[in-house]
This record gives structure tokens, C-alpha cells and sequence, in this order.
């Protein structure tokens, strides 16, 4: 994508409006764009050094799997994408006052020379009111136990 996109404003600059060249140009976007964009700066940077390219700008940027999954609250996340319920969302976060932080941030981590980094405080223990139990085992089902992340034993 990142070489087709190159190409594409090569063909511009070039073919279509040479007089823009010298301009300087910019590469912005959001959400998935923090994937598209610092890669299209890289192939314009390595292959293309004719682009006057200035800077990029990327808002709410998503980056890739495994770091979008943990930076951020995987209960916001699931009610955003249609996994919970707008009730069971609303009665979980306002009234429970519940988060379900993914697994890196649900404790304090510390660097062990030559073993495995760990959590020392666990995530939250279940609520004990009926209703917000009730719904947060809605959550639980309908994510694979908060996107298939691990609970302490």
C-alpha cells in the first residue's frame, strides 16, 4: 500500500502538478492512518526523496494489535465496538464504577534481572451487588473473559 500510495504522488508531483513540488508536504490522518501514514513516510523518505516531505500528524491513532490492546480499558473498548450492551455499559461504569483494564495495566510492574516482569496488585476482585455482578458477567461472556485476558488464581 505504502509503494502504490508513493507512486500515486510521484505521478502527481510529476505528471499532473509540477508546480506543487516544491511545496511542503504533509502526511496526516486518524485511527488507522497511524498505520498508513509513518508508513508512506517511510517509502516516500527512502524512494521518493523528490516529495518535500515536512512532518506527519496522526490522531487517535491506531498502531497495531498488540499495543492497542493494551492502552486501554477493555470495557470502554468492547462497549465502543458493539460487545456491550449500552445499559450494562452505563450501570458498569457509572454506578459500579468497574474498569477492566487490560492485563500490563492492571498492576504495578517491576523488572526482575533474569525472570519473568510481573504484577503486584491483581485486578479487582468480582463486584459483590447483584446487578453489577449480573452485568459484568454479561461482559465477561460476550468478550471471551475481557478479550481472552488473564485473571489472577
Amino acid at each position: 500500500t505504502a509503494a502504490a500510495n508513493r507512486a500515486a504522488l510521484q505521478d502527481f508531483f510529476k505528471n499532473k502538478f509540477p508546480e506543487l513540488q516544491s511545496n511542503e508536504f504533509y502526511i496526516t490522518g486518524e485511527s488507522y492512518a497511524g498505520v498508513y501514514v509513518p508508513t508512506l513516510a517511510a517509502e516516500i523518505l527512502e524512494n521518493a526523496k523528490e516529495i518535500n516531505l515536512k512532518g506527519v500528524g496522526v490522531g487517535d491513532p491506531c498502531t497495531d494489535n498488540a499495543a492497542q490492546s493494551d492502552s486501554m480499558d477493555m470495557m470502554w473498548y468492547a462497549h465502543k465496538n458493539g460487545f456491550l450492551l449500552d445499559a450494562d455499559f452505563d450501570l458498569l461504569w457509572k454506578t459500579c464504577k468497574r474498569r477492566h483494564p487490560s492485563i500490563l495495566a492492571a498492576g504495578e510492574w517491576h523488572r526482575t534481572e533474569g525472570r519473568t516482569v510481573a504484577a503486584t496488585s491483581p485486578l479487582k476482585a468480582e463486584p459483590q451487588d447483584a446487578r453489577c455482578k449480573a452485568a459484568t458477567r454479561r461482559f465477561l461472556a460476550a468478550t471471551s473473559r475481557g478479550f481472552s485476558q488473564e485473571w489472577p488464581k
